[in-house]
């Protein structure tokens, strides 16, 4: 079962294939619309190898979701529990990241093509109005030969620009600034692993973003924005790459990536244990502070990581932060047969 968003009273998840609804003790109280073939999805190992799983997600409004799976974008209506697909570009198959922008009083959902994009084909970055999220435009084109492609994309509230990750490899790898009124970009920090991240978040008119180097030594980075060199400073180190995370208005959580730090042989590649020993780690950064904080920590399974997924937490949609969060598990050994974990947040003391 994968949880999709956790509310006071229930959640909703997909099991078997299927979006249902859950009560407080995660059983299932109705069943919705399909999302996925319920004999493939069935299976854990088949249904990581197929990839059959939220590549992320967010909330529209109090009955609505909007989620990106391998076939492209689906909005999820948590009353009715049924499913619509999303019209998107031709060649649109899933993003890495969904987010809301503001642009002359209009919020619009900001979306790209994620893929491995080996030989760097075109990447396009699109919005659409939130309320009729089938008008979708197109805002900016990376050309061929320039990126493999976007991890997130972060809004500035007082510019109103945007400050967009781009991975994993070449020249202009790094953190770009894309303004809304011209839509011309401009680099920030670029060309070096040290610069790669997909989760980033502004405190106090700063920026601060998580590397996801599988090869380097990885870290919280702060970027001085109002300083013309964009002098950078670094916070912490991470036990590893991290690619997924959320926050609020005091914290951010995320997690590292168990994977590859080397290109996998041939034969590894193809071998269904390939083993990689590892451990994941779930983060929580104080903004006041600027301190990091370990919540859980798990190792990675025994299934390959390039054929079955990485091994990290990844997170439903959320809101009572300050109580409980809520993680799931993917790649991950399950001690305690749950695809979860639940760290208390609230009442617990993070100043040692």
């Amino acid at each position: 079962m994968q949880l999709i968003s956790i509310n006071q009273n229930n959640s909703t998840a997909i099991q078997k294939g299927r979006l249902v609804l859950l009560d407080k003790k995660l059983n299932v109280i109705e069943k919705g619309d399909r999302l996925f073939n319920s004999f493939l999805y069935y299976s854990g190992i088949i249904r990581r190898l197929l990839r059959y799983g939220i590549y992320s997600s967010l909330r529209i409004n109090e009955k609505e979701l909007l989620i990106s799976i391998k076939k492209g974008l689906y909005l999820i209506n948590e009353k009715t529990l049924q499913v619509k697909k999303i019209k998107t570009s031709e060649n649109f198959s899933k993003t890495l990241y969904l987010d809301k922008i503001q642009y002359n009083d209009v919020t619009y959902v900001i979306y790209s093509n994620y893929f491995s994009n080996i030989n760097m084909l075109p990447v396009e970055i699109y919005i659409a109005p939130i309320n009729d999220l089938n008008l979708f435009q197109r805002i900016y084109t990376f050309e061929e030969g320039e990126i493999n492609h976007i991890h997130s994309c972060l809004q500035d509230p007082e510019s109103g620009d945007l400050y967009l990750n781009l991975g994993d490899t070449g020249k202009n790898i790094g953190i770009w600034r894309l303004s809304f009124d011209t839509l011309k970009i401009y680099p920030v920090l670029t060309g070096k692993q040290e610069y790669r991240a997909c989760v980033s978040w502004l405190y106090e008119g700063n920026l601060f973003f998580a590397t996801d180097s599988p090869r380097d030594k990885n870290s919280i980075t702060k970027v001085f924005l109002k300083e013309s060199s964009y002098r950078t400073e670094v916070i912490s180190s991470t036990a590893g790459p991290v690619i997924y995370g959320f926050s609020n208005e005091n914290y951010v959580f995320f997690s590292t990536s168990v994977e590859p730090d080397e290109e996998t042989s041939f034969m590894k590649y193809f071998s269904p244990f390939y083993r990689l020993r590892g451990e994941s780690f779930l983060y929580m950064f104080d903004m006041r502070k600027q301190k990091l904080f370990i919540l859980d920590s798990s190792k990675k399974d025994a299934l390959n990581p390039v054929l079955f997924g990485f091994g990290t937490y990844t997170f439903p949609i959320q809101s009572a932060l300050n109580e409980t969060l809520i993680a799931s598990k993917t790649g991950l050994i399950n001690s305690s047969k749950k695809e979860h974990v639940e760290v208390k947040i609230e009442g617990n003391s993070f100043d040692s």
